[in-house]
């Protein structure tokens, strides 16, 4: 079993605390309360990356991964709005929240539009 997948099952592995909340292993996030939904996030962005990441370190070129979120919390994946300042999305978004990740933003143009595209 790869790496990254025993991981995102080793912190899948919750245990029911009540009839809506669950306990679970997690990065040490500086204060003691962890709820499903950030335990679950946790594993998905873990997983997610580390399969990017993986395939990086394989030879392959990962593309890089644009999303609309919080920037103080995905910043800690690397995740930036230092690049996409002249980016553009359909309809109403927050200029703040576009971020960006990728090993060489050398690669990321300065101004564009995000889908959809028509053709």
């Amino acid at each position: 079993m790869l790496e990254v997948t025993r991981k995102l099952v080793d912190l899948l592995d919750l245990s029911p605390i009540g009839d809506d909340h669950f306990q679970g292993d997690s990065e040490d996030l500086g204060f003691p309360n962890v709820f499903g939904g950030q335990v679950l996030g946790q594993a998905l962005m873990a997983a997610s990356l580390g399969a990017i990441d993986a395939g990086f370190e394989e030879g392959a070129a990962p593309l890089p991964q644009v999303m609309i979120g919080d920037p103080d919390y995905y910043d800690r994946w690397g995740f930036l709005a230092d690049h996409t300042g002249g980016w553009h999305c359909p309809g109403p978004y927050d200029r703040d929240r576009l971020l960006a990740r990728t090993g060489n933003p050398a690669v990321l143009p300065a101004e564009g539009m995000l889908g959809p595209w028509n053709s």
